[in-house]
Order: C-alpha cells, then sequence, then structure tokens
C-alpha cells in the first residue's frame, strides 16, 4: 500500500465498525468518482438480493452517518487534491441496517487540469494523475435504524414546538410589561422613576453608568424588559 493508503484514516478511527475495505488507483483523467459510482451500484444490488433497499443519498440518517464518520475528512485541505465521500446504508424490510457503504476519493485531478507546468507535464505523460479511492464495508449495529430517525424527528419537532411556544410567551409578557410600566417598576435597565407618554425615565443602579456616564436617562418603554430579559440599550 503506497502512501495514498492514508487515505484509510477511517479505518483506523473505526477499526470496530468495518467489516472490509478494498482500495483502487485510477489515473485522475478518469471520473474521480467512477469507483465509487460501480461500488455503490454493486452494494446496492447486494442490497436488493438481501431484500433490502438504499435509502436516498439526502435521507435523514444518510446525512447524519456521513457527518459522523466522514464529514471532518472531505473538508477543503487548501490544496489542489481535495478528499471527496460518499456514504450509503443497506435496510432490511423492518428498517433495521444491514450494512453501510462508505466511499473515501483522493481526487487529484484537478492537480492535472489546473496545476504548475510540471505537474501538467507529468501528469500527461502519465496519463493522468492517480486517484486513490477506499471503499469500506461498516457493520450494521452502528448505524442509525429507522425507529433511531423516527424518534429524532419527533424530538426534534417537540423542541421546535417548545421553543416557539416559548418565544411567544417571552414576547407577550415584554409586551404586557411595557403596557403597564409604571413608575417604580423594576427593569433590566434600573428602576423607572417617570413616565411620559411611550417614554420612560430610568435610574441606573447605583453599581452601574449609563454609556454616556449618566446616572439616569429617557428610553422609549419598548426598549424596557422585565429584570434579567435582555440586555440594557440605555435608550440607545
Amino acid at each position: 500500500m503506497s502512501d495514498d493508503s492514508l487515505i484509510a484514516r477511517p479505518l483506523r478511527e473505526k477499526a470496530d465498525e468495518i467489516a472490509g475495505a478494498r482500495f483502487f488507483r485510477e489515473r485522475g483523467s478518469s471520473d474521480p468518482m467512477a469507483v465509487t459510482q460501480r461500488s455503490l451500484r454493486s452494494f446496492e444490488q447486494s442490497c436488493r438480493t438481501r431484500g433490502g433497499s438504499v435509502p436516498a443519498a439526502d435521507d435523514a440518517r444518510t446525512v447524519s452517518s456521513g457527518e459522523r464518520v466522514i464529514a471532518h475528512l472531505v473538508q477543503p485541505t487548501g490544496m489542489r487534491h481535495q478528499w471527496r465521500g460518499e456514504v450509503a446504508i443497506c435496510d432490511g424490510s423492518d428498517g433495521e441496517p444491514i450494512a453501510g457503504f462508505v466511499s473515501l476519493v483522493k481526487d487529484n485531478s484537478e492537480i492535472h487540469r489546473s496545476g504548475d507546468a510540471g505537474s501538467q507535464l507529468i501528469g500527461g505523460l502519465l496519463g493522468g494523475l492517480r486517484n486513490t479511492t477506499a471503499i469500506y464495508l461498516f457493520r450494521a449495529d452502528r448505524w442509525p435504524t429507522a425507529t433511531d430517525a423516527t424518534v429524532l424527528s419527533s424530538v426534534e419537532e417537540r423542541w421546535d414546538a417548545d421553543s416557539e411556544a416559548r418565544m411567544l410567551a417571552a414576547r407577550q409578557e415584554a409586551e404586557e410589561f411595557q403596557a403597564n410600566l409604571a413608575i417604580g417598576y423594576e427593569t433590566n435597565c434600573g428602576t423607572v422613576i417617570d413616565v411620559r407618554g411611550p417614554m420612560a425615565e430610568v435610574a441606573v443602579p447605583t453599581n452601574r453608568r449609563a454609556p454616556n456616564g449618566e446616572a439616569i436617562f429617557w428610553s422609549r418603554k419598548e426598549r424596557l424588559f422585565p429584570p434579567g430579559h435582555g440586555v440594557c440599550t440605555y435608550g440607545l
């Protein structure tokens, strides 16, 4: 295995999850994802033979699995070569994963296309710089089931609904507070000492000062909130 076998980093990071791996090298003038696509078709066919199916690439479980396994490896390198990846899950009829597929490609084709003159010359003489592809077959027990995805989606939906309800309640509380604001009310800025129409005069706590150094200032009511709610703008 050459230095390009450094692409096997996931094999070292996830060794207890990987059932098998194969490595391929092809010239950069060809489609760098060709090996990946052939291997993925083979994986899909094998999955169907076992009575399973492969969810779409944008399926929530596929995306989350990719984030967990290879997202940190396919970040831009700042160099002309690029790491590319592909992830798939073979699902059984009961929604339990049968296997996971991961491809990781060291794509050197950009070096051949737009590298310096020396790189292009060497690439041309050699028929293109080599791209290395690592194909991993992952064990099923660490990959999310359909039930996992449903539960996660339900939790996220409840969290979103709860967050929206909390925001609405906080907004209503603030609006009620501002509508009833009167002398003596404690706000997030200090104590209200005068109210005139839409304006309120506030005395800043003795241990603080407004940005201009004043101990009191005027503010529109809608910029004042209950103590502990929001940052004081001092009427600005």
